[in-house]
């Protein structure tokens, strides 16, 4: 392996960690959010608070899903540029290009459905949820 594919495996793999940074903030943002609105309903009693944050808490997992898809592709891209992986379309020198790869499916266990997403959001959105039916 020649400087050049080892620059661009650096390049990708810097990638491949802002998006798994973003994705780690995205969780944190989920959680400041949905425990303010937790602490507003408590001591406002309004349960509206409880039913507002389940749309934020929808669109950041789809963010979450999206950013999670995009980091398996730049894998595969990583994977391919290091030899470990084929690929049908040659990757030339410094391509980040990920258009080709995919295989990862957004409705897929790789995307929405991934334990890493579900197991994070799922059980806040039921949270939420049901504590908005309790107090109806």
């Amino acid at each position: 392996m020649n400087d050049e594919n080892l620059k661009h495996l650096e390049f990708i793999q810097a990638v491949i960690a802002r998006l798994n940074s973003n994705s780690f903030q995205l969780k944190a943002i989920t959680t400041t959010l949905v425990t303010a609105l937790i602490a507003l309903y408590a001591s406002t009693e309004n349960h509206e608070f409880l039913l507002i944050g389940v749309l934020p808490t929808f669109i950041l997992l789809f963010v979450d899903a999206h950013y999670l898809q995009t980091e398996k592709k730049y894998i595969k891209l990583y994977n391919v540029v290091s030899g470990v992986e084929t690929s049908n379309e040659e990757v030339s020198t410094f391509s980040m290009k990920i258009s080709s790869f995919n295989t990862v499916k957004y409705f897929s266990k790789s995307g929405i459905f991934n334990y890493t997403i579900i197991w994070f959001y799922l059980p806040i959105l039921a949270v939420l949820i049901f504590s908005y039916c309790i107090n109806l």
